[in-house]
C-alpha cells in the first residue's frame, strides 16, 4: 500500500509542472498534422479495399487508418480539456493516441 501512495505523491508532484507540457502538446500536434500529408494518397488507395465485396475484413483493416483525421480532432479536443483541468500527463497520452491507434493497428495486423 505504501508503494502506491509514494507513486501517487510522485505523480501529483510532477503533474503540477506545466512548463513543458504545452510545448510538448504543440509539437505532437504539428507532427500529427504533418502525418496527414502522406496520409491523403494512401487514404484514397485504401478505399479500394472495399472492392473485394467482403466488408468486415476491409473495415477492420482500413477503418482505423481512414479514421486518422477524426481521431486527431477528437484527441485535440480531449487533450485540451484535460490540459485545462490540469491533468497534464493524461493530456499528453491522449495527444499521442491517434497515430498509435491508426498506424499501430495496421502494424499489429502484420505481426
Amino acid at each position: 500500500m505504501t508503494i502506491f501512495l509514494l507513486a501517487e505523491e510522485s505523480m501529483n508532484k510532477h503533474s503540477n509542472d506545466k512548463t513543458g507540457t504545452k510545448g510538448i502538446l504543440i509539437v505532437i500536434y504539428i507532427l500529427e498534422i504533418l502525418l496527414l500529408i502522406p496520409w491523403f494518397p494512401f487514404a484514397a488507395l485504401s478505399a479500394m479495399a472495399y472492392d473485394s465485396g467482403e466488408m468486415w475484413p476491409a473495415i477492420l483493416i482500413v477503418g482505423p487508418f481512414q479514421a486518422f483525421p477524426a481521431l486527431i480532432v477528437i484527441g485535440l479536443i480531449t487533450s485540451s480539456v484535460l490540459y485545462s483541468n490540469k491533468k497534464y500527463q493524461l493530456s499528453i497520452i491522449v495527444a499521442i493516441a491517434p497515430p498509435v491507434i491508426s498506424f499501430g493497428w495496421l502494424l499489429a495486423q502484420y505481426i
